[in-house]
């Protein structure tokens, strides 16, 4: 309905943003329900300035705060007897729905980038599958071997993912090879109509799985394979909510199967919601640290000093903060996961980081409009990549240690696929791509 009402995007994005902080705020303090306000802010948003592209930073940003906010503070037991009554409690919900309200209204407004001009004439992609397949088995080889050979991961399964110091070179070598490959893959499909490589590459996906380990990467390398048939869907459409909804019921009972000692549905609810516990995170450190200036904002510069002086520094504030609050997991080499917002309260008091937030809110969606109007296959990887990056920033920090390697790496991909062009020219990035109306 406002989109009907609404004549300009300016309009809308403001008209938005004020129902969802009207909605949050009035349903915190009159009827003391903030986590029900939060989620039906977030969905009333959605409904009046929806995402245009199925895959932007703006989509993602709507995907990340549902999943890992609005979903289990409804639905977990963990927080649904939660009266949001302590200090700590109401300042960590308020930062959580700030955060989200400068980010989408930063990446709801328009950008005015010209599509290139291309030719259908190009590169082949098949030069570089053939290449990058070769390179992701020897380092998919090397990772084994280093990491204990073949006979550990046969015993030890997924678990040796948590065991692979001193192989991140080659983890990293592995994976970018087979994401670069799989995004030739999807794009030789879609422009030959070859649905054949579709299905070899998503077994090799699956088989795969074990030594990708992170499933944050393992959702990227489908979407590589996917998205040269994905990169100009729409957000609301009929055929996504179908698919979005095949892959929810995939992913619930994958769930079931795993907690199969439980026949109670409420029970795979529970098991599937303790998985996003970023709100104890937030919790944790908004009820025991004291914000000081910068605190932990320049970590990531550790990793440089320990790579070349042999330092042995945090570099991660995940990483460091699981090391206090969570020895059982950092043991294990597994990390629990603090959210931006505890970036920008540990280092700025939160309020003062809001200017750092909407610059990095804004870059990121340049970045990505930018890239995908180039029109040709290297921008698609990099903005389908960097799409899943932002995400990624969102349960970490503005600055993460992994952006001295991936975004060097990124750029060598774009300048060795953007002679190959993408096959329609249907969609118009200029004014049209402010990641508008859906339908």
């Amino acid at each position: 309905m406002a989109n009907f009402l609404l004549k300009t995007d300016l309009e809308k994005i403001v008209f938005s943003s004020l129902m969802g902080v009207i909605v949050f705020f009035g349903g915190f303090y009159w009827f003391g329900a903030p986590a029900q306000a939060f989620m039906v802010a977030l969905l009333a948003q959605m409904a009046m300035n929806p995402p245009k592209l199925l895959i932007s930073p703006k989509s993602m940003l709507l995907c990340y705060y549902l999943l890992w906010y609005a979903f289990p503070l409804n639905f977990s037991d963990n927080y649904t007897s939660m009266a949001f009554e302590a200090y700590d409690q109401t300042k960590s919900i308020i930062f959580v729905f700030v955060t989200f309200q400068l980010g989408y209204f930063v990446t709801s407004f328009p950008l005015n980038f010209k599509k290139s001009n291309f030719s259908v004439k190009g590169q082949s992609p098949r030069g570089h599958i053939w290449v990058s397949a070769g390179l992701m088995a020897a380092f998919l080889m090397l990772y084994v071997l280093k990491t204990g050979g073949v006979s550990r991961w046969i015993l030890e399964g997924g678990r040796n993912f948590l065991y692979r110091q001193g192989a991140g070179l080659f983890y990293l070598g592995f994976i970018f090879s087979l994401n670069y490959m799989l995004i030739c893959v999807g794009f030789l499909s879609h422009r030959d109509k070859k649905r054949g490589y579709l299905a070899l590459s998503f077994l090799l996906v699956g088989m795969l799985s074990v030594f990708i380990g992170s499933k944050i990467k393992i959702l990227l390398s489908l979407l590589c394979l996917g998205y040269p048939f994905l990169y100009e869907k729409k957000f609301l459409t009929i055929k996504n909510i179908k698919f979005i909804g095949l892959a929810a019921g995939i992913v619930v009972v994958l769930f079931a199967l795993r907690y199969r000692g439980d026949q109670n549905v409420g029970a795979y609810i529970q098991y599937i919601t303790k998985y996003f516990n970023t709100y104890e995170a937030l919790l944790i450190s908004v009820r025991d640290i004291e914000p000081q200036p910068f605190m932990t904002f320049f970590l990531p510069f550790n990793k440089i000093s320990n790579l070349l002086f042999g330092t042995d520094l945090h570099y991660d504030l995940s990483l460091y903060l699981t090391s206090i609050y969570y020895s059982t997991h950092y043991s294990i080499n597994a990390t629990v996961q603090w959210p931006i917002e505890t970036d920008m309260y540990l280092n700025f008091g939160y309020w003062f980081g809001l200017p750092v937030l909407a610059l990095f809110f804004a870059l990121y969606n340049m970045i990505f409009f930018f890239m995908i109007s180039r029109g040709n296959l290297g921008g698609l990887f990099f903005a389908l990549n960097i799409a899943l990056y932002f995400m990624g920033h969102l349960r970490s920090s503005v600055i993460y240690w992994t952006d001295f390697y991936y975004f060097p790496a990124l750029l060598g991909a774009y300048v060795l696929l953007c002679k190959i062009p993408l096959v329609t020219q249907s969609q118009n990035f200029s004014k049209n791509a402010s990641d508008d109306v859906a339908i």
